[in-house]
């Protein structure tokens, strides 16, 4: 027996809890999801205009990227709190892909329960799913090992992390009812882009997973595909005969040094062509993250009365033992006009910004003079310094294309609305990184 077989399985530790464990359920869940993404998408940040001319901005921007060639995409920001909290918004990356052009996944996703000042990686030579296992890609686990620092996952650790695990239910999905039917991801079905009711009458579930009871307060959509119907019985031998494997890496509490460094091993898996040469990578990144995590349960109570500048040059925390009458009034007075979420949401889009400026220093110093709670934040700092370190090589050989990277964010909701210092919410951003 080789060593590959003895490897443990990772179990699916948070099913029948942070989403359902009924893969059939689960099937129609994600793919109400799916259906639910507009064909055509635009930049959350790009200023949205009036009723009367967003169809004709629609057209010219299909025009724009058609002009452009094809793109191909290297990474997805997806969340990763509860299906029934983050699931519409991280649908809007998922339905980006064209699963076709991947042989390889590598996950990044922050460490909530153990402190780790390095990368480390799975030790499992599998991933459990409700649709069957993700086969982890052990052969390019001990390559990177081998050149690089990287330390190992006890599986236990790797069980308790929810971070990377939310990622994999919908990836199998995804890549694997293809099988069955490849346009399945191309649909027509309206939606409401502003991704603000993303609870869609489900209580029964955490902002962070608790508890889920598999019988109520599911999507349904009549339009649900056959293919969604048989994904969990066909898509792992779609995966076994794609030869689809993941690398899982947690990231931990890194330094700026330590990041550029992780950036730089990860860079390789980034470039325009893989080894034969002529084709585009066949290496994903699937970076999880949620943004703002908002409340005194977390901390954080940052409010900013701005509407035209920048949230990170006028703002401060709000302090709920607020008993003077003249802080009262100014406190109520400021919220009327600019309320908490709306405060959030300006606080987020500046990290959005500052990820699309493709520059880990803007990233790094917004971050600094927030301190926003962006929980993936080192694994997005990874992709960023990969795609810097990246872009800065391709500069310097003559020989190579003209291309450049660039980052869309195409979805953005918070799992509730913000109107008093008593409130909470987490903030949740469907990002996509392409090479064009």
């Amino acid at each position: 027996m080789s060593a590959k077989n003895t490897l443990p399985t990772r179990r699916a530790t948070h099913a029948g809890s942070w989403y359902t464990a009924n893969p059939r359920v689960l099937g129609k869940e994600l793919q109400s999801w799916l259906d639910s993404v507009p064909d055509q998408v635009s930049d959350i940040l790009t200023e949205q205009p009036d009723q009367e001319q967003q169809y004709e901005a629609k057209d010219k921007l299909q025009t724009e990227e058609n002009d452009k060639g094809d793109s191909h995409i290297h990474a997805i920001i997806v969340p990763h709190a509860g299906y029934t909290y983050c699931g519409r918004t991280a649908a809007y990356s998922y339905k980006a892909l064209d699963i076709s052009k991947y042989s390889r996944i590598i996950l990044l996703g922050p460490s909530h329960h153990v402190y780790l000042d390095d990368c480390a990686i799975s030790g499992c030579g599998s991933l459990e799913t409700p649709f069957g296992k993700l086969a982890v890609d052990v052969d390019e686990i001990a390559r990177l090992k081998r050149r690089a620092r990287f330390s190992t996952l006890r599986v236990k650790q790797e069980e308790d992390e929810h971070s990377l695990e939310m990622l994999m239910p919908f990836l199998h999905y995804v890549f694997g009812a293809a099988k069955e039917n490849t346009t399945h991801l191309k649909t027509n079905h309206p939606s409401d882009s502003s991704g603000n009711n993303v609870r869609d009458g489900a209580q029964s579930q955490g902002e962070h997973g608790t508890t889920l009871d598999s019988t109520n307060g599911l999507l349904t959509n009549k339009a649900y595909s056959s293919a969604a119907k048989s994904a969990a019985k066909n898509s792992s031998s779609y995966l076994l005969e794609n030869k689809l494997k993941v690398i899982p890496i947690i990231v931990g509490n890194l330094d700026r040094e330590a990041e550029a460094y992780y950036g730089k091993v990860l860079s390789e898996y980034l470039n325009d062509e893989d080894s034969s040469g002529g084709e585009p990578s066949r290496t994903l990144f699937a970076i999880s993250s949620d943004f703002c995590h908002w409340g005194t349960r977390f901390q954080y109570t940052f409010y900013s009365p701005s509407e035209t500048e920048n949230p990170s040059s006028d703002f401060t925390f709000l302090d709920p033992r607020i008993t003077s009458r003249d802080e009262l009034v100014n406190y109520q007075k400021h919220l009327k006009t600019v309320p908490i979420h709306t405060s959030i949401k300006n606080l987020d889009y500046e990290a959005i910004a500052a990820i699309k400026s493709l520059d880990p220093a803007q990233f790094a110093s917004y971050l600094d003079t927030t301190e926003n709670t962006i929980c993936g934040r080192h694994p997005i700092m990874v992709l960023l310094e990969a795609v810097a370190y990246t872009s800065t090589r391709k500069k310097s050989l003559p020989s190579t294309k003209d291309s450049s990277f660039r980052v869309d964010f195409v979805d953005y909701s918070q799992s509730s609305k913000c109107l008093s210092v008593k409130d909470s919410s987490v903030s949740y951003a469907a990002g996509i990184l392409y090479k064009s």
